[in-house]
């Protein structure tokens, strides 16, 4: 789906499948579902996964761990309303028409700046980890 299919039909049918009550949101529960649902699928993929692709999620799945996943949707949940629509969810992505793999090569997928920004004090942590 995700290798030659827009990043945002990607994006928004990840999204969808992984909004277990179909309530548009994503909850604390389901996001701490989707975290460990992707990093066991990601390692039992290995060195199947195109590196980019690899990268990308490691790269997410990193940064959820380091500020949590409540304090995630804490930063991102703008509405205040306890869960991450699709917009929230995805405000510093950087999406369109192209395959997510081939923004991510040209490393514009990610707005490290307003990441480091909504991190506050924290953003240090991704000099750290060795993230933008």
């Amino acid at each position: 789906m995700c290798a030659s299919n827009p990043s945002t039909a990607c994006v928004a049918y990840a999204f969808t499948a992984l909004d277990l009550d179909h309530d548009g949101e994503l909850s604390v529960g389901e996001l701490d579902r989707a975290r460990d649902q992707l990093g066991a699928w990601t390692a039992a993929q290995g060195e199947s996964l195109p590196f980019p692709v690899r990268h990308g999620i490691g790269t997410a799945l990193r940064v959820v761990d380091l500020v949590g996943v409540e304090r995630a949707l804490y930063l991102y949940d703008s509405d205040g309303d306890g869960g991450l629509t699709l917009k929230e969810a995805t405000q510093d992505l950087r999406l369109d028409q192209r395959p997510i793999g081939e923004i991510y090569a040209e490393g514009r997928l990610i707005d490290w700046t307003r990441i480091r920004a909504a991190l506050g004090p924290s953003a240090f942590l991704l000099d750290y980890l060795g993230l933008e």
